[in-house]
């Protein structure tokens, strides 16, 4: 079982990525110089100056960036930010100083404006509340809202940024704050972007920064208002009130009711786990861009489906080796490759060891079935007879345990995880369940 602090931070991450960022950066590291993307997009960022990884972040005992206000921000890699009609940005701040009328938390840097979502100091000095200290750039000039103010110091803070044609909001831990009607056509794109500094390289933050999110398209406010919620109820989902035997039962949904969810995502808050098949038999109409995205995600989905059975078609062939345990390691070496296939598939990174690791953790805990596995293997060591059950034994429970591996990980790929925070513990109840459902599959394509 995850501890609190941990459990936490995951559901908070599982909000984030239910919206669908293209760049996502936690700011968590303990060490280092690298802010990693969590989004899978590889917008991996670089710690300049005055940066401290290893603060403390929004829940007790989690980790966000200290900036030190005068050299420290996180230079993010140039891509196309903006572009289109439509854009979030979204941090947690916690402001511990003044640094001069304006702070940048996330920005462009000037020359190709794209967006600022900054802090002001003091709003009676000259320029303290500028309009366009925050605001989107676009081709019909910026969506000017007034800004927020650093202070109170020391508290954590939630602030977004929502722009679309027409309708510009600002939000403060799910409140809105602020709106511009602008009328515009598109964004303007831009390459470059920081956290913690901004225009011209200056206007430093004084303070803690994290759970920093970009999106291509406008949240709708109840998805915003999730945010402002998580940090009223004590920075924690209602889920850590659960019992230990009620978290344990709390599983990871299936591919399919993943869909089913990021469908009812701009029109209701995401609906639980346990009642996502009634809630998307009473979903609402969603809108064209909905739909497509959902049209894509299943054409994904069937892929990833297709790829899992072509590897289960070769695990039980890989089944008919005659020799003992040989047939057992070619199987897992199979299953590692599926999932290197699926990563490539969802676009995720891919590191062999660790997928290796992970899916030996993942059987580890499956102990009846992969001791079968085990077990059907040495039997062919036995004449004839025990060849001959043996071959057929581990053909089904090889390519059983096969879907089951590209179940899992196709689901955590499309929920938009990735190796390095794949929890196998928290994956072996789906895995169970994908497992005897394998079985069936096996049976079905056993050469």
């Amino acid at each position: 079982m995850l501890d609190p602090i941990t459990n936490a931070a995951s559901n908070y991450s599982e909000i984030i990525l239910a919206d669908r960022p293209i760049g996502y950066w936690k700011l968590d590291e303990a060490t280092g110089a690298i802010a990693k993307d969590s989004s899978g997009k590889g917008h991996d960022g670089k710690l300049q100056g005055g940066v401290k990884p290893g603060e403390a972040g929004v829940v007790p005992g989690s980790r966000s960036a200290g900036f030190d206000g005068a050299t420290g921000y996180v230079e993010l890699p140039a891509a196309v930010w903006g572009g289109g009609a439509e854009i979030t940005v979204e941090a947690w701040m916690n402001s511990s100083g003044d640094t001069g009328v304006l702070q940048a938390v996330v920005s462009s840097l000037g020359g190709n404006e794209f967006v600022h979502l900054q802090v002001f100091t003091d709003p009676q000095r000259p320029g303290g509340v500028w309009e366009g200290s925050i605001g989107a750039f676009t081709d019909a000039g910026c969506t000017h809202l007034t800004g927020v103010p650093h202070t109170p110091l020391g508290v954590w803070r939630h602030i977004a940024l929502v722009a679309s044609p027409g309708q510009t909001c600002l939000y403060v831990d799910g409140q809105v704050v602020g709106t511009n009607p602008l009328k515009y056509s598109r964004i303007n794109p831009a390459s470059v972007i920081h956290i913690g500094n901004g225009y011209q390289g200056g206007r430093f933050f004084k303070g803690q920064i994290g759970e920093v999110a970009v999106y291509d398209h406008a949240l709708s406010p109840e998805r915003i208002k999730l945010r402002g919620d998580w940090i009223k109820t004590g920075n924690k989902p209602p889920s850590l009130d659960a019992t230990p035997a009620a978290q344990a039962e709390a599983t990871p949904v299936s591919i399919e009711e993943q869909i089913c969810i990021v469908a009812l995502t701009d029109a209701t808050t995401a609906a639980p786990a346990e009642t996502a098949p009634t809630a998307c038999a009473k979903a609402t109409p969603v809108s064209i861009e909905d739909e497509l995205y959902v049209a894509a995600h299943v054409e994904r989905l069937v892929s990833a489906q297709n790829l899992i059975k072509n590897y289960v078609i070769g695990a039980t062939a890989l089944g008919l080796v005659p020799l003992p345990l040989v047939d057992l390691a070619a199987i897992m070496a199979l299953q590692v490759k599926l999932v290197h296939g699926l990563a490539k598939h969802y676009e995720v990174p891919f590191k062999e060891n660790l997928a290796r690791s992970l899916v030996a953790s993942l059987l580890s805990g499956t102990i009846s079935s992969i001791g079968f596995l085990g077990l059907a293997s040495l039997a062919k060591s036995v004449p004839v007879l025990g060849a001959l059950g043996g071959t057929g034994g581990v053909a089904i429970a090889g390519g059983a345990v096969t879907y089951g591996v590209g179940r899992v990980f196709a689901g955590h790929f499309e929920s938009g995880g990735t190796l390095m925070d794949f929890n196998p513990k928290k994956r072996r109840p789906q895995f169970q369940r994908e497992l005897r459902k394998g079985k069936q599959v096996a049976a079905g394509v056993e050469p």
